[in-house]
């Protein structure tokens, strides 16, 4: 056994788990353990016996709690294997927020101001810590949903331009909260543009919205980068709230 997998197993019990389901209160236990000891992706944690001595609980009770963070993307477990610790990814994050999210009845309306505040603070901080590396690859996204054939070579591309802006803010956590944005985000963009379509107002134009944003943003002129962004996310939000 590692130094870390002795440093999770060797705590002292903790027998206070009472009220909420065992399973839960250890699979918490674990994250923080995982956390404080400083545990990376591909380490491996103590067997389900020498956890279950630390927490004070039954394997069967240890086993739930994998089981759990198994189902979270942050373990991979299996029959007989040791349980190795994940980087919880995007869709893990996005499905936990989905359902928060809809037990705390959030709106769209909640959603796209979170998003409105969340970008254009990227674009201002994306003009001002821009690299070259980044540069280039906002040139690239925004070309290619410039020449973007099909629909959804489109919408693929739109993402690109807006997490190429996040990326290039040099915020990970600007990047990890748009990411597991992303899927909930997408029937706002559908609508948005087709929306867009429908009255008069060809791809081109926002096409044209996002080089804007992109020009502004590779001259590192902030305060014009942050309003472009303001005005094009509050453009579309018009378009599919009406407000």
């Amino acid at each position: 056994m590692t130094g870390q997998q002795d440093a999770v197993a060797q705590t002292p019990p903790n027998a206070r788990f009472s009220r909420r389901s065992l399973a839960d209160q250890v699979s918490e236990a674990i994250v923080e353990d995982i956390i404080g000891i400083g545990l990376k992706e591909g380490d491996t944690l103590p067997s389900s016996a020498e956890l279950a001595a630390k927490y004070g609980v039954s394997r069967t009770v240890v086993r739930e709690a994998l089981a759990v963070l198994t189902g979270r993307g942050m373990l991979s477990s299996s029959q007989g294997r040791e349980t190795i610790v994940l980087t919880p990814g995007a869709s893990e994050l996005s499905r936990i927020l989905r359902i928060r999210m809809e037990r705390a009845h959030v709106s769209l309306e909640d959603l796209v101001a979170v998003r409105l505040g969340l970008e254009v603070t990227a674009a201002r901080a994306a003009a001002t810590r821009l690299t070259d590396q980044d540069s280039e690859a906002l040139k690239a996204a925004s070309e290619r949903l410039a020449t973007a054939q099909d629909e959804m070579e489109y919408y693929e591309a739109d993402i690109a331009v807006h997490r190429g802006i996040a990326v290039a803010s040099q915020n990970p956590l600007v990047v990890m909260i748009l990411d597991s944005l992303t899927e909930l985000l997408m029937e706002f963009r559908v609508t948005a543009t087709r929306y867009r379509q429908e009255h008069g107002h060809p791809r081109q134009a926002i096409v044209d919205e996002h080089s804007r944003i992109v020009d502004l943003i590779r001259s590192r002129d902030a305060d014009s980068a942050a309003d472009a962004m303001r005005q094009h996310l509050e453009s579309a939000a018009r378009d599919v709230l009406g407000v």
